[in-house]
C-alpha cells in the first residue's frame, strides 16, 4: 500500500523518483543513499517557536517543524531518556537528485527545544521525517516522510 501511494505521488509530479523504496524498509539503516554526504548540526538551544507557517511533525521521540522561507528546523525532544530527538532531512533539485542531506539534533534533554539554520535552494523539494538518534546513529524514525518546498 505504501509503495502505491509513492507511485501514485511520483505520477502526479509530488515526489523525486528516489523516494519510491520506503524508509521503514531500510530498517532505520539511514541514509540509504551514499552519494552525498550527510551534514551533521547540533542544534542551538531555544525557547519554544510559534508553529504558525510551519510544516511540522509530531512523533513518539521528536516534534520537528521546518519554517520554509528562512529553512530553520526546530526539534524537540519528547522521551526522558539518553537519546536525543532529530529531524532527519533530504533535499531534492527539480529533477529529483539528492542534493543535500543531514541530521538536525536536540542535545539539549526531555522537552527542549533546539534550532538548526540551514539554507537551501528556493526550488528544491525538502523531505523530512522525526526521530531519534544515539549521538548521530539513528534509532528511530515516524513515518511517514513529509514534503514541502524550500520557499
Amino acid at each position: 500500500m505504501r509503495k502505491a501511494l509513492r507511485i501514485l505521488a511520483l505520477s502526479a509530479g509530488l515526489l523525486p523518483p528516489l523516494l519510491l523504496t520506503s524508509p521503514a524498509q531500510a530498517n532505520h539503516e539511514w541514509p540509504w543513499n551514499d552519494i552525498v554526504t550527510v551534514e551533521h548540526n547540533n542544534g542551538t538551544k531555544v525557547s519554544k517557536p510559534s508553529l504558525a507557517g510551519m510544516k511540522c511533525k509530531f512523533g513518539e521521540s521528536a516534534t520537528v517543524c521546518f519554517k520554509p522561507g528562512g529553512d530553520v528546523w526546530y526539534v524537540r525532544d519528547e522521551q526522558k531518556d539518553y537519546r536525543s530527538g532529530i529531524a532527519i532531512w533530504e533535499d531534492y533539485n527539480a529533477n529529483g537528485t539528492i542534493y543535500r542531506q543531514g541530521i538536525c539534533r536536540n542535545p539539549h534533554g526531555y522537552y527542549t527545544w533546539a534550532r538548526c539554520n540551514k539554507n537551501y535552494h528556493e526550488e528544491h523539494l525538502i523531505g523530512f521525517v522525526s526521530g531519534e538518534s544515539d549521538v548521530w546513529h539513528v534509532q528511530e524514525m515516524n513515518e511517514p516522510w513529509l514534503y514541502t518546498s524550500a520557499g
